[in-house]
């Protein structure tokens, strides 16, 4: 519930910068979503292949590394 939540609205919040928009957002999450879509015709590849590259490299670090929480809540090594 409230975790996914969350993460719904800091990814909403964080798409314009990952599809390189230049639009401004309203507050309000269902027009962020709407500008967003309605200008989908103007993201920026670059952005996109650096933020994807990004995600990708800290993916696979943390999974060679570890640092990925387990599903089952426990911290034993």
């Amino acid at each position: 519930g409230f975790t996914s939540g969350i993460a719904v609205l800091i990814f909403t919040s964080q798409i314009k910068e990952f599809l390189g928009l230049q639009v401004s957002l309203p507050g309000d999450f269902l027009d962020k979503i709407m500008v967003i879509i309605r200008n989908l015709n103007q993201v920026n590849p670059c952005s996109v292949i650096i933020a994807v590259f990004t995600i990708v490299i800290t993916l696979l670090c943390c999974s060679y590394s570890g640092c990925v929480a387990s599903s089952s809540g426990s911290s034993e090594s």
